[in-house]
């Protein structure tokens, strides 16, 4: 999990195109997991945050279902709580060892 020590200098994700990734993480990851909006999970390496996932509750609407089929459920409703990835990103240096896959599962796991 992100900690107030994480270094966050040196992370670069390369083209232009991610510059919002990188702020969201330098600017906005840790005044969310205070205001318990997210939480940033990092992979540090050599003091330095190399990738990192940010997660978000929310929830998924079913379409109203035909009460046959949920017939003997136990779980009714319409609305189902969701675990969402919001973020994920690699250092370009670190691209293509399975980071972000170890994120996604990591992701998983604690949806589990």
């Amino acid at each position: 999990m992100l900690e107030p020590g994480d270094s966050f200098a040196g992370f670069s994700l390369g083209d232009q195109q991610y510059q919002p990734l990188k702020t969201f993480l330098t600017r906005d990851s840790k005044g969310y997991s205070e205001q318990l909006l997210a939480k940033t999970y990092v992979f540090v390496r050599d003091a330095k945050v190399r990738a990192y996932v940010t997660l978000v509750c929310g929830e998924i609407q079913a379409e109203k279902p035909d009460m046959a089929d949920l017939e003997g459920a136990q779980y009714r409703y319409q609305h189902y709580p969701a675990m969402k990835i919001a973020r994920l990103a690699v250092h370009k240096e670190f691209r293509k060892f399975g980071l972000g896959r170890e994120l996604v599962d990591l992701s998983l796991g604690l949806s589990a």
